[in-house]
This record gives C-alpha cells, structure tokens and sequence, in this order.
C-alpha cells in the first residue's frame, strides 16, 4: 500500500458473463462509480470488482446487489472481501504444487457468510479422485486436476456445502487481485 491508503476492497460477482448474464465490464464500473464507489477498477470479464472501502463490506454488497439488478436486470450475488485478505489467501494455500502446475483449474472459492465447517467434507465424499478439496479459514480451495467441466463438485453444490452463495476465481485471479488490491 502506498501512502498510508487502505488497500481496496474486491467484490466477485458470481457466474456473470455466462448462460446470457451479460455485464460488460466498463459499464459496471461507471454504474458503480454513479452509485458512489471510489477508485473503481474491474480485472478479466469474469466480475472481479476493486473499490476503495467505504461502509460495511456487508452493507457494500447489499449496495453492489442493487446496482447491478437495476442497471443490468439480473440478481448476482456479491462476495466481498478486503483488501488485506488475499496475501493471507496466497500465504495459506494449501496446495502450492496445484497452484504451481494447473493454476487455471485451482480454484479459490469464497461464500457470503462463513463458511460451514464440514464444507470441504461433504465435498470430498463428491469429489473424483482427481479432485483435492481443502478448507482454509474462510476459503475453500478445490483442484480441479482433470478440469472441472464434468465435476460433481457444481456451483449448487458448492453453494450447499459452503452455507451460502459461494463463487470461485482460479489461482492466476487470485494473484492479479491480490496484486491490484494493494
């Protein structure tokens, strides 16, 4: 962090940009920035959001919810995180080999609420055996080692296991927002 500022927050929004949930990425930010976000940024079209904190992270997905259904028509659910998490996110993974070898198929999965403890239990009993699940704090981590095109391991499930609405970025993200949300 430069200056003394607080590192940005970074809000994923879930499954945008597929089966026709269209948000184009720069109309996001200017939707945002109306709302009355500060130094707004988006990385790749997945939804990967960066603001400068400014309520709640509670209250900011509340916030980013409604800008989004008004301004696109459509409900994403939002999971924000601050800043300072990802180096502890990075730092904590609990598979560097996966993160190292396939780090688009390593997935970082983070939910609305806390996480469930048996969340990586109850995924491991679905799991392939090419398919590592681990809980970390509040992220889970899944290795889609053969890819995740025919996994059990779907976003409902992820969803049932977790508690609450959950949405994963792979290891490349990861690193890029931890980098931008410095």
């Amino acid at each position: 962090m430069s200056g003394g500022a607080p590192a940005r927050r970074v809000a994923l929004l879930r499954a945008v940009n597929v089966g026709g949930r269209k948000v184009a990425m720069a109309e996001l930010r200017a939707a945002v920035a109306a709302a009355g976000f500060r130094d707004v940024a988006t990385l790749i079209a997945s939804g990967n959001l960066l603001y400068a904190p400014q309520v709640s992270a509670r209250e900011e997905e509340a916030d980013l919810e409604r800008v989004i259904a008004q301004v696109f028509g459509i409900a994403v659910p939002v999971v924000v995180r601050a800043g300072e998490d990802w180096p502890d996110y990075l730092a904590r993974c609990p598979m560097p080999d996966a993160a190292r070898e396939r780090p688009n198929r390593f997935l970082l999965f983070l939910s609305k609420l806390p996480p469930r403890s048996d969340a990586a239990e109850q995924l491991a009993a679905k799991a392939a055996p090419s398919e590592t699940v681990v809980l970390v704090g509040d992220a889970l981590w899944i290795d889609f080692a053969d890819g995740g095109g025919r996994s059990k391991l779907t976003p409902s499930a992820i969803d049932r296991a977790m508690g609450s609405p959950a949405t994963g970025r792979n290891h490349n993200t990861v690193v890029r927002l931890g980098e931008l949300a410095r």
